[in-house]
């Protein structure tokens, strides 16, 4: 299943810059995502590889919405 990167609050995905399979360190940027007119970087909370990414460019997510998972 793997750890749940989670959206910290609500707003629209801009950028993804992680697929499936990759290696990632803690604070590496993952996803760019706008929300209250601000982009907000979201950072790896760990190390590990990337086990799914659950959302797409331009989507709108909710607070809490699982970003991506890691292994």
């Amino acid at each position: 299943m793997g750890k749940p990167v989670n959206a910290p609050m609500a707003g629209k995905i801009l950028e993804i810059f992680v697929k499936v399979g990759d290696r990632v360190k803690k604070n590496d940027v993952i996803v760019m995502m706008e929300t209250m007119k601000m982009n907000v970087r979201m950072f790896a909370p760990e190390d590990g590889i990337v086990n799914t990414v659950n959302v797409s460019p331009m989507e709108n997510v909710k607070v809490n919405t699982t970003l991506i998972t890691l292994a």
